[in-house]
């Protein structure tokens, strides 16, 4: 009877050590945290847009306690970035910045810092990537094999400092040969002509630059095989 009474007691005080951990769990305050930059990418992109060297990038936060918002309007917030002070006052929720060119291919450290979050000092850090404009060449084709002797290709650029494809220069590289682009030089078609040999392999490559800042430039190179 003794021993079924000290297990019994045991659980009870294991569920009342759980329950408390559990409370704690559910009261510690949540960070939050969105950011949106406005580098180029395509219409059909569903995608996390991402910042670039020299992006504006705004980013923003909430606390969630107990699973509600908290009305941070009257808390003394802290910004920092790469450990330099930015910006605070009251109810300052979001920066807004440009991204440092010196962070592309790494990211960029901000510190949010609440001095008086309930008479303690809460401190959230995060790190919000920057990346290098990238290239895509879109070639549906498996394995890279083709059978026609017409070759269609579609080049997409991401998280160019632009607004529209207009704002870029496309220069493509065919079989060692530049073709002439059209009204669309995001589009490249090759012909290849008549009586091509089964097994004949050449390279596209497509470079895309922003000519307003010689820092944004990416190119991507794909191998195609005549496969009848």
């Amino acid at each position: 009877m003794k021993k079924q009474l000290t297990v019994l007691s045991i659980l009870s005080i294991s569920f009342v050590f759980l329950s408390l951990l559990n409370t704690r769990a559910q009261a510690e305050p949540q960070f939050l945290i969105t950011w949106k930059t406005q580098t180029y990418t395509p219409a059909a992109f569903t995608g996390k847009v991402l910042a670039g060297a020299s992006s504006p990038l705004t980013v923003a936060f909430e606390i969630i306690e107990n699973g509600k918002l908290v009305d941070l309007s009257r808390q003394t917030i802290y910004w920092y970035l790469d450990n330099n002070f930015v910006r605070g006052g009251e109810g300052v929720q979001s920066l807004s910045i440009i991204a440092d060119k010196r962070a592309a291919g790494g990211s960029q450290a901000l510190r949010i810092q609440l001095p008086s979050f309930r008479g303690n000092l809460l401190i959230k850090a995060v790190d919000v990537p920057i990346v290098r404009p990238e290239v895509v060449v879109e070639a549906p084709f498996p394995q890279g094999k083709i059978s026609g002797a017409q070759v269609k290709l579609f080049g997409q650029p991401y998280f160019f400092n632009v607004k529209s494809l207009a704002d870029l220069n496309f220069s493509w590289t065919a079989a060692g040969q530049s073709p002439a682009n059209s009204n669309e030089p995001e589009n490249l078609v090759i012909n290849l002509g008549e009586n091509i040999p089964s097994g004949t392999s050449f390279s596209v490559n497509l470079s895309i630059r922003n000519p307003n800042n010689i820092f944004e430039a990416a190119a991507k190179t794909i191998n195609l095989v005549f496969s009848p």
